[in-house]
């Protein structure tokens, strides 16, 4: 009976229900029979309701062992696209008649006008289906070819999400023949928050989305991969995009053992490449070159891509910082390749980052910030915002 709200609330559905059904029912009785005596008891003698209190913790402890060894069994816990309300609705309306069809039926038979009427037009259909069976047949799987065919033949809109994940970068793309990208998903190198599974992971279930084409990952700092784990966990991810590595980390590593333990494609991509996504969108690789810069060498070496889709463009930057972008000058200013309507503007707003140089060789019109609101890094830097608004650009900051 609950399926449907679990799907629709939490995006999961279970295979061992049952079991934990089965096992938890007769104490889930016994606990509420006891809460239910505790509380009026403690009304009229509270020493002898802490007695009966005591049972009570036993039993509630007894119901949470249950439900902790049950989710450790193998899909106890299945992540699933979260079915629309519309679905849900009609599952339950499909329960409803199932269980009352007699019912039905009889308040039916007890009214003979009803009873002629739902004859009557029962017996027109039958004779209608009877009769034309094979051309309803037909009709409906020319329909259902047609239907298919439009939905593929005619390209979407491009969407781009920027997903909040706090002092950190994400950002959702689904192209116009809906291959799905999702760029860097934020982290924390502080605290047990999971930003991924409380954050990420629900925000694409409740986009419908279990499959990621391709996720680029500019670089491997916390607020950068740190929501990905999640994602590459339970969810499918086709191909990764990294660069690479100018040192080792605890990320890298647990980056490697997942990507080992899910057999995911990973391919390490340098200045020059071209990723073509479908027949619109492509990346190409701007940064970093062979020879990696080693000064803060994690965020200097940041994946510098460009997303062209049709005539839209948009630049992709990581965490680089000075050094970095004067090197993309150096490179891209005498062709304009840096040139893109969209920014993502490098390293949160920091001072450290988007240098009027740079911003200059890029001219955005847009330019988005992933900060945390009230951050103590003091996020997007007022000198930046400055430099942005005397190129006129328009900038969003989630901040």
């Amino acid at each position: 009976m609950i399926i449907p709200i679990m799907a629709y609330s939490f995006s999961t559905f279970s295979l061992t229900f049952w079991i934990s059904n089965i096992l938890a029912a007769p104490i889930m009785e016994i606990a509420t029979i006891l809460g239910f005596l505790v509380y009026f008891v403690s009304i009229l003698f509270l020493p002898f309701a802490k007695f009966l209190g005591i049972f009570l913790n036993v039993f509630l402890w007894i119901l949470l062992k249950i439900a902790e060894l049950s989710s450790l069994l193998p899909g106890s816990s299945i992540y699933i696209k979260t079915p629309y309300l519309l679905q849900c609705i009609a599952y339950y309306c499909i329960l409803f008649f199932f269980f009352y069809f007699e019912q039905i039926k009889q308040k039916i038979v007890q009214h003979p006008k009803l009873l002629k009427a739902f004859y009557t037009k029962r017996s027109y259909l039958l004779s209608f289906w009877t009769r034309n069976k094979r051309r309803i047949l037909a009709t409906f799987l020319c329909l259902c070819i047609s239907l298919s065919f439009l939905l593929t033949a005619f390209p979407n809109n491009l969407r781009l999400y920027f997903v909040d994940v706090g002092q950190g970068d994400c950002t959702l793309i689904q192209t116009p023949q809906n291959k799905t990208i999702l760029i860097d998903g934020g982290g924390s190198e502080f605290g047990s928050f999971d930003v991924g599974e409380s954050t990420l992971l629900p925000y694409l279930l409740d986009r419908r989305i279990t499959t990621i084409d391709y996720m680029l990952i500019s670089h491997f700092d916390s607020d950068h991969i740190g929501g990905l784990f999640s994602i590459m966990q339970n969810l499918k991810i086709k191909h990764i995009l990294i660069t690479k590595q100018g040192e080792e980390s605890a990320n890298f590593t647990r980056f490697l053992k997942i990507v080992a333990e899910k057999d995911i494609e990973v391919m390490v991509v340098k200045k020059g490449d071209y990723i073509p996504v479908d027949q619109y969108s492509y990346f190409e690789i701007l940064f970093p070159e062979d020879e990696l810069i080693q000064e803060n060498v994690l965020n200097n070496n940041s994946m510098v891509s460009k997303f062209h889709s049709w005539n839209f463009t948009m630049l992709f930057t990581g965490d680089i910082e000075e050094k970095a972008e004067e090197r993309l000058c150096q490179l891209y200013a005498s062709n304009n390749g840096l040139e893109a309507f969209a920014l993502k503007v490098a390293h949160h707003g920091s001072k450290t980052s988007s240098t009027k140089a740079f911003l200059e060789c890029v001219e955005p019109k847009m330019a988005f910030i992933g900060v945390g609101e009230d951050n103590h890094f003091g996020h997007p830097d007022d000198e930046v915002i400055k430099r942005l608004e005397t190129l006129r650009c328009q900038y969003l900051s989630n901040g």
